[in-house]
């Protein structure tokens, strides 16, 4: 199970779950949103312009907006 915050606009963190006293709310893996409808995750790179769907990083983040 994953969790999705948002620090600032159109940036997000994907957090794994962990236990609460684990947590820290600055960690995760970023996807940032661009104003062109590019979507980049800073693990995985970007979908954009080739034939891979997008990473989990990104699904996750789509899935909760």
């Amino acid at each position: 199970m994953t969790s999705v915050t948002s620090p600032a606009r159109d940036t997000y963190l994907v957090h794994a779950e962990r236990p609460p006293w684990g947590k820290n709310e600055a960690s995760g893996v970023a996807v940032y949103r661009y104003q062109n409808g590019t979507w980049l995750c800073e693990r995985c790179g970007t979908s954009q312009g080739t034939s891979q769907e997008d990473c989990m990083h990104v699904r996750c983040v789509k899935e909760t907006l």
